[in-house]
């Protein structure tokens, strides 16, 4: 899944203290430099539910978990975790869900997805399926589908299974992937972040890594903790911010309507030394708004995924 493109549309909507985003990384296999974790329990009772289907339905990964199963996993996935060591591959991602259906609902639903019955393999601790029907092949896909223990379940590629197999059993007690409290829907940590800004973006020291988080509600809240390598750079960014949060203002009432004001209402504080914290406060209309906008930019960037 393009998971980057899914953290960038969590970041374009809040932010709040550092220790209200929690550290999601750890969770992750070595390596990578984005990892999400979704609370899809929150999201079920989530007055934004749809707009956030509106926006997940947009990445390709979706349509892979869902496959000829027709079902949302919002409703069979508690939790899911995404992580990638290069958010432009595709078939580098990690997904890892877990589920309260037992073994044999798990087995059904998982043939339903790859169109056909599966055959399993148990090694070092986790059982491992390859889909073999067209609908796979014909996308080149290398990643299989994992099992360790009940109701956890994997599609990684299979040098991925020794750490799934020891985070699975790691976590069996405290569940995995992790619970997200606060009522976040999800969590992202993003390493060697780069600012996708030109013009007066331009001007804004890089951070080195970024949390993010959605507290949902009926006014959902981001937060955005940006690390920076030195305090000097952390300064520099709460200095320009300013400016250039004045430029995107004009710059978003001239190309799409309906954002000025959530972009004029982002908060910049600083965390420490070394950390700013960016946060604001989405209004109902605002958040249907964004996941279309954002869902039809994730479509337009992945064309090549999208069959």
């Amino acid at each position: 899944m393009n998971t980057l493109l899914v953290a960038m549309a969590a970041t374009a909507l809040h932010a709040a203290p550092a220790a209200a985003v929690p550290d999601v990384a750890v969770h992750g296999p070595a390596g990578s430099v984005l990892t999400v974790v979704v609370d899809s329990e929150a999201l079920r009772a989530s007055p934004h539910r749809r707009h956030y289907q509106l926006l997940v339905q947009a990445v390709p990964d979706y349509q892979r978990v869902v496959g000829q199963s027709g079902l949302d996993p919002i409703d069979v996935y508690d939790r899911v975790l995404m992580s990638s060591p290069d958010p432009t591959r595709l078939t580098e991602t990690v997904l890892v869900a877990t589920t309260a259906r037992d073994d044999k609902e798990l087995s059904a639903l998982l043939d339903q997805v790859a169109g056909e019955k599966l055959s399993w393999k148990k090694e070092k601790g986790i059982r491992t399926a390859r889909p073999d029907g067209a609908w796979w092949v014909e996308r080149g896909d290398p990643r299989v589908f994992m099992r360790a223990g009940s109701g956890t379940v994997a599609f990684a590629k299979p040098g991925v299974g020794a750490w799934f197999s020891k985070a699975a059993r790691k976590g069996k007690k405290k569940g995995f992937p992790p619970k997200i409290a606060g009522g976040a829907v999800l969590v992202a940590d993003i390493k060697d972040l780069g600012l996708p800004l030109s013009g007066a973006g331009a001007r804004l020291p890089r951070p080195a890594r970024g949390k993010v988080a959605i507290i949902d509600g009926q006014r959902p809240e981001m937060r955005i903790v940006l690390k920076f390598r030195s305090a000097e750079d952390a300064a520099g960014f709460l200095a320009q911010w300013p400016g250039v949060q004045s430029e995107l203002v004009q710059y978003w009432q001239l190309a799409v309507l309906g954002y000025t004001k959530l972009v004029a209402r982002i908060a910049a504080t600083p965390v420490g030394d070394d950390q700013v914290l960016l946060s604001v406060k989405a209004e109902p209309r605002e958040v249907e708004r964004l996941c279309k906008f954002l869902s039809t930019t994730i479509r337009n960037r992945t064309k090549g995924y999208q069959k």
